[in-house]
């Protein structure tokens, strides 16, 4: 059966159930207690605000990948970014093209809303996947620009 890409502005149960998977594996969930209330929050904003969008991929009804973006203008000149939220494909799905599917539609997209610079980040699997997506991204023109980095504060509230 062939993946389809859509671009999603409903979330359906099963969909919210294959995202609510991909958080609970991926490795910032891990660090961070889940809040339903935010998840849904950026789910519709993802899915109903004109800077957002987010791509489920379907192996018929079954979601299997997605990614999703952001675009901000920025702050120093008449520019607009694009900045990943997210981007999962299932196990089964992996090594078969699907990501990289996944990331055109983004770059697409991001072009489509005049982005001049597409930003994505690699920093939360594990170092083995983090160096095979960066690889993937480098292959696919990305280059590296600056350095992530990051300091965990302690808020109220957990």
């Amino acid at each position: 059966m062939a993946i389809e890409i859509k671009r999603i502005h409903t979330i359906t149960p099963m969909i919210r159930q294959a995202l609510n998977l991909y958080l609970n594996q991926n490795k910032i969930s891990r660090s961070f207690p889940l809040d339903q209330g935010r998840i849904e929050t950026m789910l519709e904003k993802m899915t109903k605000h004109p800077a957002y969008g987010l791509w489920i991929a379907f192996n018929g009804e079954m979601p299997v990948g997605f990614v999703s973006g952001q675009l901000q203008e920025s702050l120093f000149h008449d520019r607009v970014f694009a900045f990943d939220l997210g981007w999962f494909v299932l196990p089964d799905y992996q090594g078969k093209g699907l990501g990289r599917r996944l990331l055109d539609t983004y770059i697409g997209w991001a072009k489509d809303n005049e982005a001049s610079v597409v930003h994505f980040c690699v920093a939360f699997a594990d170092e083995d996947s983090d160096r095979r997506n960066a690889d993937k991204l480098k292959a696919m023109g990305f280059e590296p620009w600056g350095q992530l980095t990051r300091k965990v504060l302690e808020t109220e509230g957990g």
